[in-house]
């Protein structure tokens, strides 16, 4: 399953997911996609280069290949003849090639999930770099005229009573053909592409709103005689006043987790019904957000947000990139790549409200003030309906936090240093640094905090490691994170255990151990502190 909805109602999209014949370093078997090798046994600790090829039956044409992600780079070969390849594991790519005979074709894809300085995500990372193809993988033949690329957008009047919309479908060739526009099935344009572009632009009344718990979806799509594309889209309008986050004209706190799309048995190829347990866990917990740290998750798990009304930050895996990688321009590119494909792919969802340029890179640097000025220019010309961001870890440092509409901080107080009660004053401290640099008028948010807990290790004591101390650790903070006018939001750190890099010498068991539950779902006792405070929180 890729979709919770058809995106498609005139192509034969399939699929080719199943059994692919693997090789990896001498170690060969038919490997399930989407699958992560790493869960395979002995293939945890493997860096490098696979194989994988399978046999497929087309009908002949136009072929479409479809990959929803490969982790890291990939290379795809058709019969043996060298296609396309893609950098970047966490964003779909597609290729195409015309005129392909009919009958059986053979399809080589080379994965590899090295990672050096320039890569991103880079060598030096807090969470398992798996290797694979970890999202599904689909076939069609298309018509000669057909649509590339589409974009359906609107504005909601200052009342929310009036929508706005601008469609825009792109063809394959500059033809001036006949189309069509419906929402909810109910034709509400039509009329005939000039030199392949087909624009639309029409309006609708008292819309219903999307909203928090509320995942008022309508259905829009495009359509030739021969080819449609189909969205899910949501009224809703997000924005910064009077250092408030506003949905929709009212104001809300953000409750919410950072969440690794990861499991022990799966990796990042996270089934469907284990998502929406997450969700249902989520939802207990009284969050109304999710951060997919650190990288943008499954199109499938966007759309169960989409229909439950919850809210999600979405970002690129750019991690504790310090300061000499910045000004190398292979990573400045990559990083420009990576957030033109993240917009423009989930872009549709309502429930995507922030978009994150990157965690705890450099603070201080021009090169990083450059790097993030770029980024938000590679957002803003395709989106500038979003609030966008980053997080640091030195906020006090940062000298671009004018550069973000909501300024995001990952601090552990209480567990690398300091203690848990350094927060008012440290608070104190940034608020003056704020009336100090002209950034009163700029919200913030605590998008990490917390401590590790060993799922099942108890005592007297309250001691670091002790399901006992994170309890107490995170319902601490969190009293004091609601009484903070300027505080908007906080996204605990994080969700579930995930594993990490299995010789890290500070992460027990190969795992961040930080997890409200731990690697299997399992609650731990500051699942219920957590639990506890966000659904107390008016």
């Amino acid at each position: 399953m890729t979709r919770l909805f058809p995106v498609s109602s005139k192509r034969n999209i399939q699929s080719l997911d199943g059994f692919w014949e693997f090789e990896a370093n001498g170690y060969t078997k038919n490997m399930y996609v989407p699958s992560c090798w790493n869960v395979t046994l002995g293939l945890l600790t493997y860096r490098g280069t696979a194989t994988y090829q399978k046999t497929f039956t087309f009908e002949g044409g136009n072929l479409w290949l479809s990959f929803g992600g490969v982790l890291s780079k990939a290379d795809v070969y058709l019969d043996g003849v060298y296609w396309g390849s893609h950098d970047g594991g966490y964003t779909a790519f597609t290729l195409e090639k015309e005129h392909v005979l009919p009958g059986k074709h053979t399809l080589t894809v080379t994965v590899n999930n090295q990672a050096n300085h320039e890569t991103i995500p880079s060598s030096h990372m807090d969470w398992f770099f798996y290797g694979g193809i970890f999202r599904r993988v689909e076939y069609a033949s298309l018509p000669p005229v057909h649509f590339v690329d589409h974009k359906f957008s609107y504005t909601l009047s200052d009342d929310l009573s009036l929508a706005s919309l601008h469609v825009h479908g792109k063809l394959s060739q500059d033809a001036n053909v006949p189309f069509a526009v419906y929402l909810e099935g109910k034709k509400v344009f039509e009329g005939t592409s000039q030199q392949g572009d087909c624009v639309a632009q029409f309006s609708l009344e008292h819309p219903r709103l999307w909203d928090i718990g509320k995942g008022e979806l309508y259905t829009l799509s495009i359509e030739t005689d021969e080819d449609d594309v189909v969205e899910r889209i949501g009224f809703r309008s997000i924005r910064i006043q009077n250092r408030k986050v506003l949905l929709n004209n009212r104001e809300i706190f953000l409750k919410g987790i950072n969440r690794h799309e990861d499991h022990p048995d799966f990796g990042h190829a996270v089934p469907a019904g284990l998502m929406q347990r997450d969700i249902d866990i989520v939802l207990d917990m009284g969050c109304n957000t999710i951060r997919g740290s650190h990288y943008p998750n499954s199109r499938l798990f966007m759309d169960m947000l989409d229909e439950q009304g919850i809210l999600f930050w979405c970002e690129i895996p750019m991690w504790g990139v310090k300061k000499t990688p910045l000004i190398t321009d292979a990573l400045y590119q990559r990083g420009v790549a990576f957030h033109r494909e993240m917009v423009h792919q989930y872009y549709h969802h309502p429930s995507i409200i922030l978009w994150g340029l990157h965690n705890e890179i450099d603070a201080q640097s021009q090169q990083a003030r450059e790097l993030t000025q770029g980024f938000r220019a590679e957002i803003e010309a395709y989106d500038t309906s979003r609030l966008i961001t980053f997080a640091t870890d030195h906020p006090a440092e940062c000298t671009y936090l004018d550069l973000c509409d909501i300024i995001c901080m990952n601090l552990y107080f209480g567990w690398y240093g300091g203690d848990m009660r350094a927060w008012p004053g440290f608070i104190k401290d940034f608020r003056q640094k704020m009336k100090d640099e002209g950034l009163e008028d700029k919200p913030i948010m605590i998008s990490e905090f917390g401590a590790a807990g060993l799922y099942g290790h108890h005592t007297f004591d309250n001691i670091k490691w002790t399901e006992e101390y994170q309890a107490n650790l995170v319902a601490e903070e969190l009293n004091t994170f609601f009484g903070e006018e300027e505080i908007v939001g906080t996204y605990v750190w994080h969700f579930a255990d995930a594993r990490t890099s299995i010789q890290a010498t500070d992460r027990a068991r190969g795992f961040n151990n930080k997890g409200m539950l731990n690697e299997y779902r399992k609650p731990k006792a500051a699942y219920f502190s957590v639990k506890n405070a966000y659904r107390n929180q008016s």
